[in-house]
């Protein structure tokens, strides 16, 4: 009489199921890096938000500056909090972008996003590649824009105004 032995082999395929369950449980929807272009696997847009600002761009323009941009990033986690990484500089997404030969007075600015967040927006004055200047923008009189998923789920816009300076960082 031999003894009863086991295979392997169920013990594994149930390890390879959980290791497969957990790695879904675990993925951060709102954190990596996202094509702000991007759209779902079933080739629907991804639900988004809009910052507007109303700004004369031409008052930034001048020697050396030879074109202005609207960007904004996401500097830290909102709705969800928590789990979610952000990069130590996270990257710029840029909306509306003009030359100075093309200005002419004031004009409405924006910049779409697409995950939840604290978002840091500016419009930058640029010569080259080089920065020359900026003008922060957020909501609330805040140093920084929340994006809930609310706002994403009805595609909010919003207005921003012109917040301090010194309450951005000047990369």
């Amino acid at each position: 009489m031999g003894g009863m032995r086991c295979s392997p082999r169920p013990l594994l395929h149930v390890l390879v199921c959980l290791l497969a369950l957990l790695s879904v449980a675990c993925t951060d929807e709102t954190g990596g890096t996202t094509d702000e272009n991007s759209s779902t696997d079933d080739g629907s847009a991804l639900p988004s938000t809009v910052f507007r600002i109303e700004f004369d761009g031409t008052s930034v323009c001048g020697a050396p500056v030879d074109r202005v941009e609207f960007a904004t990033r996401r500097i830290n986690c909102w709705d969800p909090e928590l789990p979610c990484t952000v990069s130590t500089d996270p990257p710029w997404i840029t909306g509306t972008a003009a030359a100075c030969s093309e200005l002419d007075g004031s004009m409405e600015w924006q910049v779409e996003v697409t995950q939840t967040g604290q978002y840091e927006t500016q419009l930058r004055a640029l010569s080259g590649t080089s920065q020359e200047g900026i003008h922060c923008f957020a909501g609330g009189g805040a140093a920084t824009t929340k994006v809930s998923n609310a706002d994403l789920d009805t595609q909010a816009s919003f207005t921003l105004t012109e917040a301090p300076d010194q309450d951005c960082a000047n990369p």
